[in-house]
């Protein structure tokens, strides 16, 4: 592996970690360029811009108690300052209601190398079996998920 894989690579690993952690700055951090979040397969507006970005996060991981998010099987290409990958993603979580949340699925992201290294430009979430999280996204969506 070389080093433009494995900097893109740890993205959707800290990506994991600040979604369990609740840190809404720290994902925004690992964007640059566009900012740009597509949820619309969960009946969720397109999200684009920081500051956008931000609050959406800042609302979103709140919205349960806890989360334990898994990514794997990771699938990047390089072209010079620009990137494009796919990873799969695995999420466990209780709802403030005490509910079971869940979700699995893979990202399809696009990336693009910045003064402070790499950063997501885009990452669309497609789920490949049906999410669980009406609970949580209801604030955001008028179906749920």
């Amino acid at each position: 592996m070389n080093a433009d894989y494995e900097e893109i690579r740890r993205l959707t690993i800290d990506y994991c970690w600040y979604a369990d952690t609740q840190n809404a700055p720290g994902i925004v951090a690992l964007f640059g360029g566009d900012y740009a979040f597509d949820a619309r397969e969960f009946d969720i507006p397109l999200i684009q811009g920081r500051d956008a970005l931000l609050e959406f996060f800042e609302q979103l991981l709140p919205s349960h108690d806890c989360s334990q998010h898994v990514s794997s099987n990771h699938r990047i290409d390089v072209a010079g300052t620009s990137a494009k990958g796919t990873s799969y993603y695995f999420m466990l979580g209780i709802a403030k209601n005490g509910g079971p949340i869940s979700a699995a699925g893979y990202y399809e992201d696009r990336y693009v190398r910045t003064d402070d290294g790499w950063r997501i430009s885009l990452r669309r979430g497609v789920p490949l079996l049906p999410p669980n999280m009406s609970e949580m996204l209801s604030a955001f969506s008028s179906k749920g998920a």
